[in-house]
């Protein structure tokens, strides 16, 4: 790990047959450490935050809006996984 550009050196075999990577390139790697079963996604920009809670807000079957807390359990890139809604209530 090198702390001063908070990159990890990786050393690994890739099928190359193109030629499209050389040595010593430098490439974003994602790794799968864990898959969320029946997670719940929204959009992460849905997710408001007032200091103490995370929240978003929903709308009834009148037409009324109002605040649900929920958990957020990951997000990556713009979807989060959250907790505290049904997917019911998502649409």
């Amino acid at each position: 790990m090198d702390t001063t550009t908070g990159t990890v050196r990786l050393r690994a075999l890739f099928n190359n047959a193109g030629g499209t990577l050389f040595p010593n390139q430098f490439v974003n790697a994602r790794l799968r450490v864990d898959t969320l079963q029946n997670a719940i996604l929204i959009p992460t920009v849905a997710i408001q935050y007032n200091g103490q809670q995370a929240f978003v807000y929903r709308v009834n079957a009148n037409n009324t809006a109002f605040i649900q807390n929920i958990t957020v359990v990951n997000s990556e890139q713009s979807q989060s996984a959250v907790q505290g809604l049904q997917a019911a209530m998502c649409w």
